[in-house]
């Protein structure tokens, strides 16, 4: 090697240790190699998760399709869960893997497909009828309801039973089909039944009165009077406080096991129950309403009328005897009035007075009614009014539809009218047709639930007894008795067997027997009653 070679050799050599000594002796912290306790790199877990098996709607999740697996210890969480139930189609499956060992692994996640095929349908007429049983009711005596010991059929499949009539309905006396529909759960695989029995109810066994009239007027008091075998006699707790707001005058309207009793101040409807055995009413609810409301009720005892300057219309709760309006109550109606509304026998027709006195027409007034619904029907093409003053009061109906209203006669010398008579007034959709007339039969009018017997006592104090004949719509006489005076108001007996006239003046009711077409007083009256009873109405419990 040359001189000059060894020089450099050497200066390269020095360079190089002079380095090494500097780095050794650096206070950095930097360096290439990792010093004690330096972390290592966390691995991620391996997840292992085989594409799952298709299963058929509505088949849940369940740990045959959610069962990923690690390489090492931990937890898995899926999305969607175990349980759920997927729609038909191709569906992601997720799962979220959490290590025990934090500190060592990492999370991990994963993902498959499951494929959810749709329910197969079932082959045509594939269905079946579920059996029903539905074993003999033993018997009830009236006035028991229907309760869950009688409606206690049974399937042998889920479903919902629906039964005919209901639970809480009171049945008359006798044999009677009782039927439920039944609607499976599974409607795909199976049928809808029906089944019957037959359920007999016994007469009541208590020794009840046959029959209840209450009376009611001017003043917070309504009377209650018990007629039974030959008697009459009055109800324990009569006279009853039916209001808080005194001279109040009260309409009262039968509706089976209910009394609806309307006030003057404040505007409301009270409703009682009757209870069939004793006879005494019991307040079960309230409605805010007009007051003075003449009030009436259909023949199927549905539902529930009254009159001011409108007609309201209500259905009636069987069970409760609340009332809820009718589809488009109010109606307004032409030459309405607070006189009780007349519903005709076959429950198309609604009639009702205008008022009459000096100056004032007394009309007639009719509308369509739908018998099923309750609703009244105002297209003015079904109104009819009838008479120009000639007609007062909107008495009610006999049988057949025939209407029963008083004639009168206008003077024009002295305006005023006079009470001619009765007139007998056939309803149809074309107009309102007199067909018979009774000079000097005037006043007060009631007829039975029949529609066969009616009873008229005028202004002159004859109480006359007429049968009607509902194809011709005549009167014929059969008895006839002078009252002690003009009478506030006349209520034949649910069995049509009794009579019973108020004396407002004397605060007495007087009942007559009039089962063998005669007019006899039964025992026990006259009877006390409260102040006025110049309202009147029948309570059928039971019957």
């Amino acid at each position: 090697m040359s001189k000059d070679a060894c020089a450099f050799a050497a200066f390269l050599l020095l360079a190089a240790l002079s380095f090494t000594s500097c780095a050794s002796n650096s206070s950095s912290t930097t360096g290439t190699q990792p010093g004690p306790g330096t972390p290592t790199a966390k691995t991620t877990p391996t997840i292992t998760w085989a594409q799952p098996a298709a299963i058929t709607y509505p088949a849940p999740l369940s740990s045959t399709q959610l069962d990923a697996t690690a390489n090492v210890p931990g937890t898995f969480s899926y999305n969607p869960p175990a349980g759920t139930v997927l729609n038909p189609g191709t569906q992601k499956l997720m799962t979220t893997f959490t290590p025990t060992n934090m500190a060592a692994y990492n999370n991990a996640t994963a993902s498959v497909s499951l494929k959810v095929n749709p329910q197969a349908a079932p082959p045509p007429n594939s269905k079946t009828t579920p059996t029903l049983t539905w074993p003999q009711p033993a018997a009830i005596t009236n006035p028991a309801p229907l309760t869950s010991a009688e409606l206690d059929a049974t399937a042998n499949v889920p479903g919902t039973f629906v039964y005919n009539p209901p639970t809480g309905t009171v049945l008359d006396p006798g044999n009677h089909t009782l039927s439920v529909a039944f609607t499976p759960t599974n409607t795909s695989a199976y049928n809808n039944a029906n089944a019957s029995v037959t359920l007999t109810v016994n007469p009541p066994t208590s020794s009840s009165p046959s029959d209840f009239v209450y009376f009611g007027g001017v003043g917070n008091m309504l009377s209650g009077l018990a007629i039974a075998n030959n008697a009459v006699s009055t109800i324990p707790g009569s006279p009853f406080t039916v209001t808080n707001q005194a001279q109040s005058e009260f309409f009262l309207a039968g509706a089976g096991k209910f009394l609806f009793i309307s006030g003057m101040s404040p505007g409301v409807i009270v409703t009682w129950m009757v209870n069939a055995q004793t006879g005494g009413i019991t307040q079960t609810s309230s409605s805010t309403q007009p007051p003075r409301l003449g009030l009436g009720t259909d023949p199927s005892g549905k539902f529930l009328y009254g009159m001011n300057t409108s007609a309201y219309g209500f259905s009636i709760d069987h069970q409760t005897g609340d009332l809820s309006s009718l589809p488009g109550s109010p109606y307004s109606l032409e030459d309405a009035a607070g006189n009780p509304p007349q519903i005709s026998p076959d429950g198309t027709w609604l009639c009702t007075a205008g008022f009459a006195g000096p100056g004032v027409t007394g009309n007639v007034f009719c509308a369509q009614r739908d018998p099923s619904t309750g609703a009244i029907m105002t297209n003015p093409s079904n109104e009819i009014v009838a008479g120009t003053g000639s007609l007062e009061g909107g008495g009610p109906f006999a049988q057949n539809n025939y209407l029963l209203a008083n004639t009168l006669q206008f003077n024009s010398s002295d305006n005023t009218y006079t009470a001619t008579g009765l007139a007998v007034l056939q309803i149809s959709t074309a107009a309102v047709k007199t067909v018979n007339t009774y000079p000097g039969v005037h006043g007060e009018i009631a007829v039975d639930l029949t529609g066969t017997l009616v009873a008229v006592s005028g202004d002159n104090s004859n109480l006359t007894l007429f049968t009607f004949d509902g194809t011709n719509g005549t009167l014929t006489q059969k008895a006839q008795i002078t009252l002690p005076q003009p009478p506030g108001a006349l209520t034949f007996t649910c069995d049509s067997n009794d009579l019973a006239v108020s004396h407002p003046n004397q605060n007495t009711v007087s009942v007559y027997s009039v089962s063998n077409g005669t007019l006899q007083e039964i025992g026990g009256s006259p009877i006390s009653v409260a102040n006025g009873a110049d309202q009147s109405v029948a309570a059928c419990p039971g019957k």
